[in-house]
């Protein structure tokens, strides 16, 4: 058993807690799989997080649309956008636009190909109805129907509201390890993150830093995470 001075990381996480040495080896993650305590091991040792690919090509758009109607300056996608999602049925959320009677939302695939429309809507949400195939990458957009005019969000010259939905492999493993593993905040974290689901990292993260509050190294892995927001 290591010496505490030979440590470079001692954390708690769930019921247990984690250590590592100067030698790399990992105590206290003996119910993880190999390429998990793998996985926990690098991270510990480097103390951060590579950002996702799975997030390439999703960058957000501007939260503010520049346009030459005023009308519909503070009109926009609000979610999905910019981010990986676990699910293969989302909903849509926008921001209302004052005076307007109606929206209608539009789901594209990566040639533009409409694969999903809503009936014309009055609340600013709306569900998709049929699942969206696994492992592509969508975008959409949602028009407003004002005096007769249809107003879109997002219009140029912002980007593309744009989003993937996760492969079926990736998503059973995500669910199996969560019954599996349910207290390691930092396993469930890395996979996340992993995975390219920032907000779901983010909360194990901020889990595992309310267990370890003067741990800089999960201050560190929690930056990271943040940073792929951007």
């Amino acid at each position: 058993m290591p010496s505490v001075a030979q440590l470079v990381a001692q954390l708690n996480d769930g019921e247990g807690s984690l250590t590592i040495d100067l030698e790399g080896k990992l105590s206290g993650a003996e119910n993880l799989p190999p390429a998990y305590q793998s996985m926990v091991r690098d991270v510990l040792t480097n103390q951060r997080i590579e950002r996702s690919p799975l997030l390439r090509g999703l960058a957000r758009p501007p939260s503010a649309l520049m346009s030459g109607d005023n009308q519909s300056d503070k009109f926009s996608a609000i979610e999905p956008v910019g981010k990986v999602l676990l699910t293969e049925r989302p909903t849509f959320r926008w921001s209302k636009l004052a005076g307007a009677t109606g929206y209608l939302v539009e789901v594209y695939d990566s040639k533009f190909n409409i694969v999903a429309t809503s009936e014309r809507l009055t609340s600013n949400s709306w569900a998709v109805p049929r699942p969206l195939q696994r492992g592509r990458v969508y975008s959409w957009q949602v028009k407003a129907i004002k005096g007769g005019e249809e107003i879109k969000a997002p219009s140029p010259p912002a980007r593309q509201a744009k989003f993937r939905v996760l492969d079926q492999a990736k998503a059973i493993e995500l669910v199996q390890a969560r019954q599996a593993y349910p207290s390691s905040h930092l396993a469930l974290g890395l996979l996340y993150a992993r995975a390219g689901l920032v907000e779901e990292a983010e909360e194990e993260f901020r889990a595992l830093e309310k267990a370890n509050p003067e741990s800089e190294i999960v201050r560190k892995l929690l930056a990271s995470v943040q940073a792929m927001r951007r």
